[in-house]
């Protein structure tokens, strides 16, 4: 995480190197910053995301400090190649023709959660054989989708189901959840709603509540002193090895030699 104090103005992005493809995602933990974009200034306080284009230079003056954030940049085709062909992806293709958004996470953690793990995957000493920058990264969009729900319609009314099977998982994580139980709350079968699940968001749902899981977990290492059974637990893993196994594939590294770093 960067953190800048109330005395110090910084360039973020050099508009010469970057195409105009690319597109800066700034997540306020605390403090208080103006944000310039070439003719534009942008006010980012905590638990507020800045997506903006990264054609134009940008220059960051703290306002309250001290302002803690995260940071990167992705390109449009990156972007496209996270979501592959689910349902939000047409969502992201209209938001990003616009060349700024701000979206307010205040009442949720998990966008900072995910882009603390983030920050960290990118400076892992760690060789992961996988995409957990990508499944991370898809997880942050599927938060800033649910903030802005794409107008009612007949594929609208489809991904409005599946973000509340989504929303359930998201609160339930730590329980015992099937695709068979989901399917029996939401009225359909189970492969219409695994098929359908995977349109929506690019996981499918046993996908989808493994990667909150071990999001989960991987906090919990960091911010608790609970024992690594106990994680297991409280993250939804009925057995520790599988566990381990798990976590190790996915960040690279054990849980207990994770929370040595």
């Amino acid at each position: 995480m960067q953190v800048l104090s109330s005395s110090q103005k910084k360039d973020i992005t050099p508009s010469q190197l970057l195409p105009e493809s690319m597109f800066d995602f700034i997540y306020a933990k605390d403090g208080e910053a103006v944000i310039k974009s070439g003719d534009t200034d942008f006010i980012l306080s905590g638990g507020q995301m800045l997506i903006v284009s990264s054609a134009d230079g940008k220059t960051m003056s703290v306002t309250k400090a001290p302002f803690k954030y995260y940071s990167f940049s992705l390109a449009s085709e990156e972007i496209k190649k996270i979501l592959g062909n689910s349902s939000i992806s047409s969502f992201f293709a209209k938001k990003f023709k616009s060349s700024y958004h701000i979206f307010d996470f205040s009442e949720s953690s998990i966008a900072e959660e995910l882009c603390s793990q983030l920050e960290k995957e990118y400076q892992s000493p760690y060789v992961v054989a996988g995409n957990t920058a990508e499944v991370l990264l898809k997880l942050l969009m599927l938060e800033i989708y649910k903030l802005n729900p794409s107008p009612f319609g007949n594929t609208e009314r489809q991904n409005k189901s599946m973000q509340k099977i989504r929303e359930y998982i998201d609160a339930h994580y730590g329980e015992e959840i099937t695709v068979e139980k989901l399917a029996e709350s939401a009225y359909l079968s189970p492969p219409y709603l695994s098929h359908s699940f995977k349109s929506f968001s690019g996981f499918s749902p046993k996908q989808y509540l493994t990667a909150v899981r071990l999001v989960n977990a991987n906090k919990l290492l960091t911010t608790t002193n609970l024992s690594i059974n106990e994680i297991c637990r409280k993250a939804g893993f009925s057995d520790i090895n599988n566990f381990i196994r798990t976590f190790k594939s996915f960040y690279g590294t054990t849980p207990k030699k994770f929370r040595s770093i």
